[in-house]
């Protein structure tokens, strides 16, 4: 664990600053607040970006990445597959069990709160607490940032995380309390999951486990 916190500092040391100021905000700020701020910043050319920028904290997305990684190394695809899996888990079962009566924004604030909706969304209504998007979307780039061997790339990564979590207090889905837990779930368990199957003794012993799948039909040519 030590390792990937050196290793990976460009991405964590300011997803650590984004824990301390959300959790200063989270103290400070009347639960709804944040839906107004971001909302009311609302435009043509903002609409149109929140809306597909979402889409990259949804399942597909991350499916495509972690399928990918086949064709990097089999345990990288190992890891982001066991983190997928494991944070969808720890989602649903937190939305749908745990706090089953969590309220989306626009249910919570109501109807008449003068909240801007962009076409083409479905605005949902129940089980906001935790966000999936922002789970996944801290899962798939923090992900990215252990893979790639430019690590300074990872403070890139980590806004583009924090920018598709941020998409949805924008769209009125989550409240920031939502993504803030979202975050911590999708970094958390991800990172768990890589230090597991990097320590596994039989991708250790068998370097087919860590050969691409490119490199296996290189080689089988």
């Amino acid at each position: 664990m030590k390792n990937i916190l050196h290793e990976n500092k460009w991405f964590l040391y300011p997803f650590f600053a984004y824990l301390c100021i959300g959790f200063v905000l989270l103290l400070f700020l009347q639960k709804g607040d944040e839906i107004f701020f971001l909302n009311h910043l609302h435009n043509p050319i903002a609409d149109v970006c929140m809306k597909y920028l979402t889409d990259l904290g949804d399942g597909l997305f991350v499916a495509l990445l972690v399928v990918s990684l086949l064709w990097v190394r089999y345990d990288y695809f190992f890891a982001g597959l066991l983190s997928f899996a494991i944070s969808a888990a720890v989602v649903q079962f937190l939305k749908k069990i745990v706090f089953s009566d969590s309220s989306r924004p626009f249910k919570y604030l109501g109807e008449n709160a003068g909240l801007h909706l962009v076409d083409g969304v479905q605005v949902h209504h129940n089980f906001s607490f935790p966000s999936g998007h922002s789970t996944t979307a801290f899962m798939a780039f923090f992900l990215l940032a252990l893979v790639i061997k430019n690590k300074k790339l990872g403070i890139l990564l980590f806004f583009l995380a924090l920018l598709v979590s941020l998409t949805r207090p924008y769209l009125v889905q989550h409240f920031f309390i939502d993504i803030y837990v979202g975050a911590i779930i999708g970094v958390s368990i991800t990172a768990i999951c890589w230090n597991v199957i990097g320590k596994s003794e039989k991708i250790k012993q068998n370097p087919r486990w860590q050969n691409s799948l490119y490199t296996k039909n290189s080689k089988n040519k």
